[in-house]
């Protein structure tokens, strides 16, 4: 009777938490997207979009005659554009949705609203890509002066690497020769 009694107690726990853990998983789910709006999270798929032509138009010879350039600039815009057409905020809305609802609670994505809708959070918002610009640049600067070193070790790595397959490999001594016991 008590094992009865027991397995009967269960069936609201087996049957109902799948239930509870959807509505939970909805709440936070609506959250995220309650919070990737107030973030303006939308803007960042034009700010990468804009930040990948400029890299590249960074990269062009700078003798180059200012007609010639604007004609390689066009073909850019155009390549790119044909390129990232289907790189939309639609296509990555989704993976934004999950990645804030699985990184935290219901609870921490209201406070999270709270902030991106607060004044301070608009502020920050509107200086996002400054600062974060501002910070890719810091990190830049600091990275170029360890390149002389970084190039450095890399030339000498694969000079040595070079030697190695170059010069005639030891020979192998007896024990490395020798069969291998019998089982």
């Amino acid at each position: 009777m008590k094992i009865f009694l027991a397995a009967f107690a269960a069936i609201p726990l087996v049957c109902f938490t799948p239930i509870v853990h959807a509505q939970d998983d909805a709440k936070r789910t609506a959250a995220a997207e309650e919070l990737i709006t107030a973030m303006h999270a939308d803007a960042l798929v034009d700010l990468q979009k804009t930040g990948m032509k400029k890299a590249l138009e960074a990269r062009l010879p700078k003798n180059l005659p200012p007609d010639t350039l604007k004609q390689v600039q066009d073909k850019i815009d155009t390549g790119m554009d044909a390129i990232l057409k289907d790189y939309t905020w639609d296509s990555v809305k989704g993976d934004f949705v999950a990645l804030y609802s699985h990184a935290f609670t219901e609870s921490e994505l209201k406070q999270l609203i709270a902030f991106y809708t607060s004044p301070i959070g608009k502020k920050y918002i509107e200086k996002r890509s400054e600062i974060e610009g501002g910070a890719l640049s810091i990190m830049q600067k600091r990275v170029q002066s360890f390149m002389p070193q970084i190039a450095e070790l890399v030339r000498d790595t694969m000079q040595s690497a070079r030697e190695s397959l170059n010069s005639p490999s030891p020979a192998p001594t007896p024990a490395e020769t020798a069969p291998a016991p019998a089982k």
